[in-house]
Order: C-alpha cells, then sequence, then structure tokens
C-alpha cells in the first residue's frame, strides 16, 4: 500500500505518454520502410514494363558499337563545320542571311561568294550524306542534364540554312539536279542529328523544314528532264528518277517516326539515371552536411516517386510521338501540371527541375510530319504539270501515276487526305492542324509578317510565295496580324520551323 501511494498520477501519465511517443515512432518507422519500399516498388515495375516491351530505358541500353571515322556522317559533318568560312565583314550566318533575304540585288552576288568560299564544306555534307551512320560521341555520364554537352548543334543549323541558300542559287542558275542535291543534303544533315536527346531532334527538325522551304520555293518552276536517266553531277534539269526518289523518301516515315520516339526515350533516360544519381546522394541537392542527408532519408520515397511521375509523363509524350495522327496523339499528351508551390519544391523536386516541356516538340513533330507530306504532293504535282501543261483539279488525278495513294492529314481524326486549294488565291495544299478545324487553306500572318503555324490551317504554298518576314527587319516595325490570305509580295521568314529562339529555350527548359 506505501509502494502505490508513491507512484503518483502525473508520473503514470508521463509513462504512458512515453510509451505512446515510442509506439508512434514506430509505426512511422514501419510507415517510412513501407512507403520506401512501395516507391521503390512502383519505379522498378516501371522500367520492367518499358524494358518487356523492347524499349530503351537506361543508359546501357542507348550505348552502341563505336562508328569508324570514315563510314561516320557526323566526323564529315564536324570536318565540314570546321572548314565553313563567312564572307569578309559577317560575324555570324545570320548576318550573311539578313543580306540575302533584305538586299535582293546583291544577294546572287553573296550567295555565289559563299558557294565559291566554302566548296570543301559543300563536298563533305555531300560525302556525309552517303554514310551509313552518325555518332556524335556524346560524353554519356551522369548527371546528364548538366554534364551532356552538344557543341556540334550550333554548327549544324549553320550547315542547313548553307544548303538553302545554295539549293536557291543553284535553282535560279538553272541547275535544278543541284539545288535537289542540296535539297537531299540538308535532309541527310537533319537525318545525323536524329538520334539523341530531345534538343537535338528539334535541330533535326529545324533543318528539315529548311529542306522543305526550299522545295516550296523551287517545285513551282522546278525544271526536269523527260527521261529517265539520273545523273546529279550534271549541273542543268532535275531528272524524273531524281525527282520521284525524293517523293519516295519523303513519303518514307519509318526511320523519322523511330527516331522521333527514341529522343523522347532518351530524355526518359537523362530523368531516371539523373534520379538515381540524386538519390544515392551522389550530386544535386543531397551531397555535403548531415542535414541534407537527413532530407534525403526522410524524403527519398517522394523523390522515388516523382521520378517514376515524371519517367511515366515523358512515356506518354513518346507514345504521343508515335501515334497514327494528331488526335490520337493529343490523347496521350498528359495535363498540364498544376501544383502548390510547396509541393513543387519539396514533393516534385525532381519533376520540377528536369522535367523539359515536351508539348511543343510533339507538336513541331506533327508539323513537320505535315509540311513532308505536303512538299511529296508539290513534287508529284510539278510531275503532273509538265505532262499536262497544268495542276490537276483534285489530288486523287496524281494516283496511281505519280504517287501510290494522296498522303493523308496527320491532324485529321477521319483520315482524309490532306487539302488542296487550287483556286484560292494564293493556291495551296493544306492541313488542318492541332485545332483540327478545316479551314479551307486560310492561313494567318504573325504581327510584322511571316505565316503563323498556330493559327488556322498548315499551308504549303503552290505558287512558292510563302509571306515573308525581312530578317533584317526590326521587330519593332511590324504590322498587325492578318487574318487572311497574305499577298505574295510580301516578305518574312518561314514561320513553321522551330527557329534558333525557340530550340534556345527548349534547351533552357532541359537545363543544358
Amino acid at each position: 500500500m506505501q509502494k502505490e501511494k508513491l507512484v503518483s498520477p502525473r508520473y503514470r501519465w508521463f509513462k504512458r505518454l512515453q510509451w505512446g511517443v515510442a509506439v508512434s515512432l514506430l509505426l512511422l518507422f514501419a510507415l517510412r520502410l513501407w512507403w520506401g519500399w512501395e516507391a521503390q516498388r512502383r519505379l522498378d515495375a516501371a522500367i520492367a514494363k518499358w524494358r518487356a516491351a523492347g524499349e530503351p530505358v537506361l543508359l546501357g541500353d542507348f550505348a552502341r558499337p563505336p562508328v569508324p571515322d570514315e563510314e561516320n556522317a557526323a566526323s564529315f559533318l564536324n570536318e565540314a563545320a570546321k572548314a565553313l568560312q563567312l564572307p569578309s565583314g559577317f560575324r555570324d550566318f545570320n548576318e550573311v542571311e539578313a543580306v540575302i533575304e533584305s538586299q535582293p540585288d546583291s544577294a546572287p552576288a553573296l550567295v555565289s561568294q559563299l558557294m565559291e568560299m566554302n566548296q570543301e564544306t559543300l563536298r563533305l555534307i555531300a560525302a556525309a550524306r552517303a554514310r551509313p551512320a552518325a555518332d556524335w560521341n556524346l560524353s554519356l555520364r551522369p548527371p546528364l542534364a548538366t554534364t551532356l554537352i552538344l557543341p556540334h548543334l550550333k554548327y549544324m543549323r549553320q550547315l542547313a540554312r548553307l544548303e538553302l541558300a545554295v539549293l536557291i542559287a543553284r535553282h535560279e542558275a538553272g541547275d535544278d539536279a543541284g539545288a535537289l542535291e542540296a535539297c537531299n543534303d540538308t535532309l541527310g544533315i537533319a537525318a545525323a542529328l536524329a538520334e539523341g536527346p530531345l534538343i537535338s531532334h528539334l535541330v533535326s527538325i529545324a533543318a528539315r523544314t529548311l529542306a522543305y522551304d526550299g522545295l516550296e520555293r523551287i517545285t513551282p518552276t522546278l525544271d526536269i528532264r523527260n527521261d529517265g536517266a539520273e545523273n546529279p553531277a550534271v549541273a542543268g534539269p532535275a531528272s524524273r528518277a531524281q525527282v520521284n526518289a525524293l517523293i519516295e523518301a519523303l513519303l518514307d516515315e519509318a526511320e523519322w517516326r523511330r527516331t522521333v520516339v527514341r529522343s523522347m526515350q532518351f530524355e526518359r533516360m537523362i530523368q531516371i539515371e539523373d534520379g538515381q544519381i540524386f538519390l544515392k546522394g551522389q550530386g544535386g541537392p543531397f551531397g555535403g552536411p548531415p542535414v541534407a542527408s537527413l532530407t534525403l532519408l526522410m524524403l527519398r520515397p517522394a523523390w522515388v516517386l516523382d521520378t517514376a511521375f515524371m519517367a511515366e509523363w515523358t512515356t506518354q509524350m513518346a507514345n504521343a510521338l508515335a501515334a497514327a495522327n494528331w488526335p490520337a496523339a493529343a490523347a496521350h499528351i498528359p495535363a498540364r501540371i498544376k501544383r502548390h508551390p510547396f509541393v513543387d519544391n519539396v514533393a516534385h523536386l525532381f519533376s520540377s527541375t528536369l522535367l523539359p516541356s515536351c508539348e511543343r516538340a510533339v507538336e513541331l513533330s506533327f508539323r513537320t510530319l505535315a509540311t513532308r507530306r505536303m512538299a511529296a504532293t508539290a513534287l508529284a504535282m510539278r510531275l503532273y504539270e509538265i505532262d499536262h501543261g497544268r495542276r490537276p483539279d483534285r489530288l486523287d488525278e496524281l494516283a496511281p501515276d505519280y504517287l501510290s495513294s494522296v498522303p493523308r492529314d496527320p491532324y485529321a481524326a477521319d483520315d482524309r487526305p490532306i487539302g488542296y486549294a487550287p483556286n484560292a488565291s494564293p493556291p495551296v495544299l493544306y492541313c488542318l492542324n492541332v485545332d483540327g478545324v478545316d479551314d479551307g487553306g486560310r492561313f494567318e500572318l504573325k504581327i510584322g509578317g511571316g505565316v503563323d503555324g498556330d493559327a488556322a490551317d498548315l499551308v504549303f504554298f503552290l505558287n512558292g510565295d510563302r509571306p515573308r518576314r525581312p530578317l533584317a527587319a526590326s521587330a519593332s516595325g511590324g504590322q498587325s496580324a492578318a487574318t487572311q490570305s497574305a499577298p505574295a509580295s510580301q516578305s518574312s521568314s518561314v514561320e513553321t520551323v522551330p527557329d534558333d529562339h525557340e530550340i534556345d529555350h527548349t534547351e533552357r527548359d532541359e537545363g543544358r
């Protein structure tokens, strides 16, 4: 009885509190173990699912045997970039282009000088096209988001723009065989850039669209020999075999689709590999003082789940790129992420840092797909025009003699063929664009001129009279955007290609 009086009620409650705290800590510890196990299980399951489907996922999956220099298109293109020269007084290729576009009287002499100075560069570009593979010898070591350097992309853009100037100059000089070879060389640059990270894919798109722009300009007056001989080394009219080979190449989309999807899978690999490095405390915000290690210990499951979320999000973008048409692709594109700032800074640290803006890449890929189909159709129409003295009244007149079938509009859910507005002013081929609305070939202009590729229909000008904004024009000197067919005399740059600013913006998005 005496001992019982010595244990006060306050002491008993204190002991109960201690036991409660101990049990709570054990439960929290068990919950933390389960959370960590479940987070890792989800990430491992996702990786296993993608690998079972035959997709490259981790860094080792993207490794390939080295390509000998004599068989490596990248080696020839790098040498071409080193040999590139600019006329005296010009600091970069932008200035050369501005003069070519804004001073038509002096442009022929300038382009002729440019071609004369860069004969070796052009030879190396043509040699690169004949090589079977391109290995840029990228240094792939995590963390990839901060160590993957791609300096060659800037120079490849310049080579593609040089080839566009050559293409137009050769056409104006009556050398259409050489003009189509310049187009093929530009497409060769694009093909060499197609493999690799997303930004390389965007530069590949830019190079391809320059080639399509050149075709749009020259196709209305392209001179084609009626004989079947193909000898691009002979200056003069293009051969029918040359034109048909280009049409076939433009409509063969298998390799394009493979590399497009692979570029997005490359981005997923970067996210997973960098996430694993950071979660091991070997880089990023997790190395350093004990506080950082404690933060990693406590929040690691959240960041493992965020890595899985990020990889799944990018997988959906890859699935969108593999879709047959834009409506099917749009169904795969995840909704825009809306988060509370605190959640962004803590639970979703990885995705808010490493997840690039991929929607635009998907849109540009489908725009390129539509444009290449229209370019192929325009070439077939030129062959028809040479044979019949007029353009066809309907596109189905091109099949089967000039096209096996009329290419489909990749923006249409009903698998319709691309559109044709022969009586519009100016006449165009067109696709519906991302809104899926048939505007009958109507297009809109941006402020200052130039076709707005994000508004109305996506068009290909059959008379080669695309409205163009002068490269030398002041950014503040533009006019209001028009919502009509623009006059053929208006001048502007191509607006359907991702320009340097858009590409550089994507590079900043990816933290490179």
